[in-house]
């Protein structure tokens, strides 16, 4: 949690619009917030048209915006629901939130450095967003998140996350993409990294790491996270195929709902070691 952290406490001082929607024409400051904002009620309405063809609709009292960045979703949840909480672990990404909000106390941004929602009751929200956020953080921790999202919803509730299944290899730019990765051992690796690159050709990032914060990138096959949310009884209403993470990476969106009556809860430690277990 440390170094994710760093990492995004590093992107939402420096360029925090571009962290969130990484355009390269758009780096280095050159988002415009007004042409930042206007693309979350765009989202949300496309999001409203999907949910209209499953006979579900976008409202309620309160919703939940998982990895919130600088609050682009959330304002634009905001018109939906009593109640919108954005959450990040990211302070500088929250203060931009805070300074940009439209929505006066309808809109609540938190720091979450937990790798659990347990600053939330159970059953707390009628619907959980959470889209190019479970893809930067390492698998496990994402089941982990998953999990919480399940806990946190309401009976009835809607719950919609993205992440990615693993690399498109119908694409040309992945075999690009591709020869960046190393594929000798990880420690192997690690021992060169830190003897070249550290300690010949970035010195300063040896002494100050926070100038080395890069995107991370993990993968969740589609049938992983299925059976993580059979284990629920999660109702799936749609897996869609989405553009989330370019060409490059073959991407997924889920939208699922929390039954009416859901079965009894995993609190065992036992049970949630199964959850966030590799397979």
């Amino acid at each position: 949690m440390r170094k994710l952290s760093l990492t995004w406490d590093t992107l939402g001082r420096d360029d925090p619009f571009w962290a969130v929607l990484s355009e390269e024409e758009r780096r280095e400051g050159r988002w415009n917030p007004k042409d930042f904002y206007a693309t979350g009620p765009v989202e949300v309405a496309q999001l409203k048209e999907r949910l209209a063809r499953y006979g579900l609709s976008l409202k309620g009292e309160r919703a939940l915006d998982f990895g919130c960045g600088v609050g682009r979703i959330s304002q634009a949840l905001g018109t939906h629901f009593d109640r919108v909480d954005g959450v990040d672990i990211s302070a500088p990404m929250l203060d931009q939130a805070r300074r940009f909000n439209t929505q006066g106390p309808t809109c609540q941004f938190t720091q979450n450095h937990s790798p659990n929602l347990k600053l939330f009751e159970d059953e707390t929200f009628d619907f959980v967003y959470s889209r190019i956020v479970l893809q930067h953080m390492p698998a496990s921790l994402a089941r982990c998140y998953i999990a919480e999202f399940y806990r946190v919803l309401r009976p009835g509730g809607i719950l919609f996350f993205q992440i990615p299944a693993g690399w498109n290899l119908s694409s040309p730019e992945t075999f690009q993409e591709l020869r960046h990765h190393v594929t000798v051992p990880r420690g192997l690796y690690k021992a060169i990294r830190r003897l070249v690159m550290f300690d010949w050709l970035r010195p300063q990032e040896r002494k100050d790491p926070r100038l080395s914060a890069e995107f991370e990138m993990h993968f969740t096959p589609v049938s992983r996270v299925m059976r993580l949310l059979e284990r629920f009884d999660l109702q799936v209403a749609e897996i869609k195929r989405d553009n989330a993470c370019g060409e490059k990476m073959c991407s997924y969106n889920y939208l699922v709902t929390k039954p009416a009556n859901p079965p009894a809860r995993l609190h065992s430690r036992w049970a949630w070691r199964r959850i966030t277990s590799p397979d």
